[in-house]
């Protein structure tokens, strides 16, 4: 059966929850902004930072961001890029900029 992406999302987490790890997201992101990007062609000196050259799955686990799996996991999976647990948290990164994930998150909580 087809859940929407709020209930898929929501399911695991309070709302509120939620919220706060958006924002969470969106800062850390945002401070990574200047090594993850489409500027920084072939991820220069990303190898110099392990954090993020992990996998995905548990750069938010690490993150206290569990609560998004839910989210990233169906946009990640479907654009072919694979598990969460299989892509490195640079590319889920890059992949997921702010704009991106902004848009994910209103499409994810506007009423179908």
């Amino acid at each position: 059966k087809f859940e929407s992406l709020f209930k898929a999302v929501t399911s695991q987490s309070s709302f509120l929850k939620l919220g706060v790890s958006v924002i969470r997201y969106m800062f850390k992101r945002w401070r990574l902004s200047g090594l993850i990007s489409p500027r920084n062609p072939g991820y220069a000196n990303v190898s110099m930072h392990p954090e993020i050259c992990q996998p995905f799955d548990q750069w938010l686990r690490e993150n206290n961001l569990t609560e998004l799996e839910g989210l990233f996991k169906i946009p990640i999976t479907l654009m072919g890029y694979g598990k969460l647990s299989e892509i490195p948290a640079a590319y889920a990164l890059t992949y997921m900029s702010n704009a991106t994930f902004l848009n994910l998150v209103l499409a994810a909580v506007s009423p179908s």
